[in-house]
């Protein structure tokens, strides 16, 4: 997909009305998790679980959970369409 200087790219909190769309995209990439399993992730540090907008539609997550020094980072994912 070509993009322009017109896309607008937003990063944002992962809310609980976006949860469906997160378990989508573990779907697609043949992951293994829950909505449980992204409900504890938002548990555990709900800053760091993040969605991706462009051009105000839903493109993808992350996940960063911080344990003190070390942080971990995971559900990286990225809707097909916006590759």
């Amino acid at each position: 997909m070509n993009r322009t200087a017109s896309d607008i790219l937003r990063i944002g909190p992962l809310r609980p009305d976006d949860l469906l769309f997160a378990l989508r995209l573990t779907r697609a990439n043949g992951w293994n998790q829950r909505v449980t399993d992204w409900r504890r992730f938002r548990a555990l540090d709900p800053g760091g679980c993040r969605l991706a907008r462009l051009d105000g539609r839903r493109a993808g997550t992350t996940v960063c959970c911080a344990f003190g020094p070390v942080a971990w980072l995971a559900m990286v994912l990225v809707d097909e369409r916006f590759r």
